[in-house]
């Protein structure tokens, strides 16, 4: 198929079909059947356009689901953060479980030292059995 636009191909099917009508008693002159042609050329066109709504319709529930997975994240987020702040204030923010539970923030933009050293090229990673 060239490089055409959806519009495009909705176009060229109504002004073909358009034509065919229009021109059916001499399309018909030279032997081919234009109620065929039509009613073939009508189905496949209602089946894509119906395809194409579906195809629509599905984009804007994807685009409307990752707009609440997104909210629901960040929620989540808010949520975990607050017990993590009244955790270390129950536990004592100098406390050594509390610094602990400090680095919980910090470490989830840190990649994983140990899968870092596992994907290092030139052999096993450090400490793994050979």
């Amino acid at each position: 198929m060239p490089n055409v636009t959806e519009t495009e191909i909705w176009g060229l099917s109504e002004n073909v079909q358009g034509a065919f009508v229009k021109e059916k008693p001499a399309i018909t002159r030279v032997g081919l059947d234009v109620d065929e042609a039509l009613a073939r050329m009508r189905a496949l066109h209602e089946e894509a356009f119906g395809a194409n709504q579906q195809q629509e319709a599905l984009k804007r529930q994807l685009r409307a689901q990752t707009e609440y997975s997104r909210m629901l994240q960040h929620k989540l987020y808010l949520m975990v953060s607050g017990y993590l702040d009244m955790a270390i204030a129950a536990l004592g923010k100098t406390s050594p479980t509390a610094k602990i539970l400090q680095r919980f923030r910090s470490r989830i933009r840190r990649p994983d030292v140990a899968k870092a050293d596992a994907t290092v090229d030139g052999g096993p990673a450090p400490g793994s059995p050979a």
